[in-house]
Protein backbone atom coordinates (compact mmCIF):
# COMPACT_ATOMS: atom_id res chain seq x y z
CA UNK A 1 0.00 0.00 0.00
CA UNK A 2 1.43 3.35 -1.05
CA UNK A 3 2.00 5.77 1.86
CA UNK A 4 1.57 9.55 1.51
CA UNK A 5 2.06 12.01 4.37
CA UNK A 6 0.63 15.54 4.16
CA UNK A 7 1.20 18.41 6.58
CA UNK A 8 -1.37 21.21 6.48
CA UNK A 9 -0.50 24.50 8.22
CA UNK A 10 -4.05 25.62 8.50
CA UNK A 11 -7.22 26.22 10.47
CA UNK A 12 -10.70 24.64 10.58
CA UNK A 13 -10.82 24.46 6.78
CA UNK A 14 -7.86 22.10 6.96
CA UNK A 15 -9.74 19.98 9.49
CA UNK A 16 -12.70 19.87 7.07
CA UNK A 17 -10.34 18.56 4.38
CA UNK A 18 -9.04 15.67 6.49
CA UNK A 19 -12.42 14.49 7.84
CA UNK A 20 -12.86 11.50 5.52
CA UNK A 21 -9.78 11.60 3.28
CA UNK A 22 -7.77 8.95 5.18
CA UNK A 23 -10.58 6.39 4.96
CA UNK A 24 -11.36 7.20 1.31
CA UNK A 25 -7.69 6.75 0.40
CA UNK A 26 -7.39 3.49 2.34
CA UNK A 27 -10.28 1.99 0.38
CA UNK A 28 -8.32 2.90 -2.75
CA UNK A 29 -5.08 1.24 -1.56
CA UNK A 30 -3.34 4.42 -0.35
CA UNK A 31 -2.18 5.02 3.21
CA UNK A 32 -2.85 8.75 3.35
CA UNK A 33 -2.01 10.48 6.62
CA UNK A 34 -3.01 14.13 6.94
CA UNK A 35 -1.66 16.16 9.83
CA UNK A 36 -3.19 19.59 10.45
CA UNK A 37 -1.54 22.33 12.49
CA UNK A 38 -4.68 24.04 13.74
CA UNK A 39 -5.56 27.47 15.07
CA UNK A 40 -9.17 28.50 14.54
CA UNK A 41 -9.51 31.31 11.97
CA UNK A 42 -5.76 31.50 11.45
CA UNK A 43 -4.46 33.73 8.65
CA UNK A 44 -1.21 33.54 6.72
CA UNK A 45 -0.02 36.61 8.64
CA UNK A 46 -0.48 34.77 11.95
CA UNK A 47 1.27 31.66 10.65
CA UNK A 48 4.18 33.89 9.62
CA UNK A 49 4.35 35.54 13.05
CA UNK A 50 4.30 32.10 14.68
CA UNK A 51 7.25 31.09 12.51
CA UNK A 52 9.24 34.16 13.58
CA UNK A 53 8.64 33.47 17.28
CA UNK A 54 8.67 29.64 16.95
CA UNK A 55 5.43 29.72 18.91
CA UNK A 56 3.97 26.52 20.37
CA UNK A 57 0.57 27.82 19.29
CA UNK A 58 -1.03 24.92 17.44
CA UNK A 59 -3.16 21.89 18.13
CA UNK A 60 -2.14 18.92 16.01
CA UNK A 61 -4.76 16.80 14.25
CA UNK A 62 -4.11 13.53 12.47
CA UNK A 63 -6.72 12.04 10.14
CA UNK A 64 -9.57 13.89 11.84
CA UNK A 65 -8.62 13.53 15.51
CA UNK A 66 -6.61 15.83 17.76
CA UNK A 67 -3.46 14.08 19.00
CA UNK A 68 -1.40 16.82 20.63
CA UNK A 69 -1.50 20.43 21.78
CA UNK A 70 1.02 23.27 22.04
CA UNK A 71 3.21 22.43 19.05
CA UNK A 72 5.17 24.68 16.69
CA UNK A 73 5.53 24.69 12.92
CA UNK A 74 9.23 23.84 13.15
CA UNK A 75 8.51 20.86 15.42
CA UNK A 76 6.20 19.40 12.77
CA UNK A 77 8.47 20.18 9.84
CA UNK A 78 11.08 18.00 11.58
CA UNK A 79 8.53 15.37 12.65
CA UNK A 80 8.16 13.48 9.38
CA UNK A 81 9.63 13.14 5.89
CA UNK A 82 6.64 14.92 4.34
CA UNK A 83 5.44 14.20 0.84
CA UNK A 84 3.36 17.39 0.71
CA UNK A 85 3.22 20.52 2.84
CA UNK A 86 0.25 22.82 2.22
CA UNK A 87 -1.26 25.94 3.68
CA UNK A 88 -4.09 28.38 2.88
CA UNK A 89 -5.31 31.86 3.56
CA UNK A 90 -8.08 32.38 6.11
CA UNK A 91 -11.44 32.20 4.34
CA UNK A 92 -12.52 35.83 4.60
CA UNK A 93 -9.22 37.04 3.09
CA UNK A 94 -9.01 34.30 0.45
CA UNK A 95 -10.76 36.34 -2.27
CA UNK A 96 -8.13 39.09 -1.89
CA UNK A 97 -4.88 38.06 -3.58
CA UNK A 98 -2.99 40.99 -2.05
CA UNK A 99 -3.69 39.56 1.43
CA UNK A 100 -1.39 36.59 0.68
CA UNK A 101 1.71 38.76 0.41
CA UNK A 102 4.37 38.99 1.71
CA UNK A 103 3.43 36.26 4.19
CA UNK A 104 3.01 33.35 1.77
CA UNK A 105 6.48 33.95 0.29
CA UNK A 106 8.10 33.96 3.73
CA UNK A 107 6.16 30.89 4.90
CA UNK A 108 7.18 28.77 1.92
CA UNK A 109 10.77 30.00 2.10
CA UNK A 110 10.89 28.81 5.71
CA UNK A 111 9.18 25.51 4.89
CA UNK A 112 11.58 24.77 2.04
CA UNK A 113 14.61 25.51 4.21
CA UNK A 114 13.39 23.03 6.82
CA UNK A 115 11.78 20.30 4.70
CA UNK A 116 13.64 20.09 1.42
CA UNK A 117 12.21 16.89 -0.07
CA UNK A 118 8.49 17.71 0.12
CA UNK A 119 6.22 19.07 -2.58
CA UNK A 120 4.50 22.33 -1.71
CA UNK A 121 1.01 23.62 -2.27
CA UNK A 122 -2.16 25.43 -1.27
CA UNK A 123 -5.66 24.31 -0.41
CA UNK A 124 -8.14 26.52 -2.25
CA UNK A 125 -10.84 27.60 0.21
CA UNK A 126 -14.51 27.75 -0.74
CA UNK A 127 -17.29 30.29 -1.01
CA UNK A 128 -19.66 31.05 1.86
CA UNK A 129 -23.18 29.66 1.72
CA UNK A 130 -26.72 30.95 2.06
CA UNK A 131 -26.58 30.83 5.90
CA UNK A 132 -23.72 33.34 6.00
CA UNK A 133 -24.80 36.75 7.22
CA UNK A 134 -23.05 39.82 5.82
CA UNK A 135 -22.13 42.86 7.95
CA UNK A 136 -25.36 44.60 6.98
CA UNK A 137 -27.41 41.71 8.36
CA UNK A 138 -28.48 40.31 5.01
CA UNK A 139 -27.72 36.74 3.96
CA UNK A 140 -25.49 35.67 1.09
CA UNK A 141 -27.25 35.14 -2.22
CA UNK A 142 -26.22 32.62 -4.87
CA UNK A 143 -24.69 35.51 -6.77
CA UNK A 144 -22.65 36.58 -3.72
CA UNK A 145 -21.38 33.03 -3.26
CA UNK A 146 -20.44 32.58 -6.90
CA UNK A 147 -18.60 35.91 -7.03
CA UNK A 148 -16.69 34.99 -3.87
CA UNK A 149 -15.63 31.73 -5.49
CA UNK A 150 -14.49 33.48 -8.69
CA UNK A 151 -12.35 35.85 -6.61
CA UNK A 152 -10.94 32.94 -4.60
CA UNK A 153 -10.08 31.04 -7.77
CA UNK A 154 -8.33 34.06 -9.24
CA UNK A 155 -6.33 34.61 -6.04
CA UNK A 156 -5.21 31.00 -5.59
CA UNK A 157 -4.40 30.54 -9.27
CA UNK A 158 -2.27 33.69 -9.14
CA UNK A 159 -0.41 32.75 -5.96
CA UNK A 160 0.22 29.17 -7.10
CA UNK A 161 1.69 30.40 -10.37
CA UNK A 162 3.67 33.21 -8.75
CA UNK A 163 5.31 30.80 -6.28
CA UNK A 164 5.57 27.94 -8.79
CA UNK A 165 3.91 25.54 -6.34
CA UNK A 166 3.53 21.82 -6.99
CA UNK A 167 -0.09 21.40 -5.92
CA UNK A 168 -3.32 23.36 -5.74
CA UNK A 169 -6.04 21.36 -3.99
CA UNK A 170 -9.22 22.54 -5.69
CA UNK A 171 -11.65 22.25 -2.77
CA UNK A 172 -13.30 25.55 -3.67
CA UNK A 173 -13.93 24.45 -7.25
CA UNK A 174 -15.53 21.23 -6.02
CA UNK A 175 -17.93 22.97 -3.63
CA UNK A 176 -18.87 25.60 -6.21
CA UNK A 177 -19.62 23.06 -8.92
CA UNK A 178 -21.31 20.58 -6.56
CA UNK A 179 -23.60 23.30 -5.17
CA UNK A 180 -24.84 24.03 -8.68
CA UNK A 181 -24.97 20.41 -9.84
CA UNK A 182 -26.86 19.03 -6.83
CA UNK A 183 -28.70 22.29 -6.05
CA UNK A 184 -27.64 21.84 -2.43
CA UNK A 185 -25.86 23.97 0.15
CA UNK A 186 -22.90 21.99 1.53
CA UNK A 187 -22.22 24.29 4.50
CA UNK A 188 -22.95 23.59 8.15
CA UNK A 189 -22.94 27.21 9.35
CA UNK A 190 -22.44 29.41 6.32
CA UNK A 191 -18.69 28.87 5.97
CA UNK A 192 -17.60 25.47 7.34
CA UNK A 193 -18.67 22.38 5.40
CA UNK A 194 -21.21 19.83 6.54
CA UNK A 195 -20.34 16.13 6.37
CA UNK A 196 -21.41 15.83 2.73
CA UNK A 197 -19.18 18.75 1.82
CA UNK A 198 -16.24 17.25 3.74
CA UNK A 199 -16.79 13.97 1.91
CA UNK A 200 -16.71 15.72 -1.47
CA UNK A 201 -13.44 17.55 -0.84
CA UNK A 202 -11.94 14.37 0.65
CA UNK A 203 -12.78 12.49 -2.54
CA UNK A 204 -11.25 15.27 -4.60
CA UNK A 205 -8.05 15.28 -2.54
CA UNK A 206 -7.55 11.54 -2.98
CA UNK A 207 -8.20 11.84 -6.72
CA UNK A 208 -5.71 14.71 -7.05
CA UNK A 209 -2.99 13.07 -4.96
CA UNK A 210 -3.30 9.67 -6.63
CA UNK A 211 -3.88 10.96 -10.16
CA UNK A 212 -6.55 8.30 -10.50
CA UNK A 213 -10.33 8.12 -10.34
CA UNK A 214 -12.02 6.89 -7.18
CA UNK A 215 -12.79 3.20 -7.72
CA UNK A 216 -13.58 1.78 -4.30
CA UNK A 217 -16.23 3.56 -2.27
CA UNK A 218 -15.72 4.31 1.41
CA UNK A 219 -19.17 5.25 2.71
CA UNK A 220 -19.25 6.97 6.13
CA UNK A 221 -21.90 5.65 8.51
CA UNK A 222 -23.43 9.11 8.88
CA UNK A 223 -23.98 9.64 5.14
CA UNK A 224 -26.45 8.21 2.62
CA UNK A 225 -25.03 5.32 0.56
CA UNK A 226 -26.80 6.28 -2.66
CA UNK A 227 -25.88 9.94 -2.31
CA UNK A 228 -22.22 9.07 -1.71
CA UNK A 229 -22.18 7.02 -4.90
CA UNK A 230 -23.48 10.08 -6.74
CA UNK A 231 -20.72 12.20 -5.17
CA UNK A 232 -18.08 9.72 -6.34
CA UNK A 233 -19.43 9.79 -9.89
CA UNK A 234 -19.47 13.59 -9.74
CA UNK A 235 -15.85 13.85 -8.58
CA UNK A 236 -14.72 11.34 -11.19
CA UNK A 237 -16.41 13.45 -13.88
CA UNK A 238 -14.38 16.58 -13.05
Amino acid sequence: MKEINILSISNSFGVNLQTYAHQIAKENNILLNIYVLYIGGCSLETHYKNIITNANAYDLYKNGSIIKGSVSILELLEYEAWDYIITQQVSYLSPIKESFFPYVNEIFSYIKNNSKKAKYGLQQTWEYGCDFKKDGGTYFTKEDSNQMYLNIKQAYDYVSKELDLDLLITSGKVINKATKYFNTDFHSDGYHLNNDGCYLIGLNLVKQISGKQIKNAYIPEDLCIEQCKKYIDFINSL
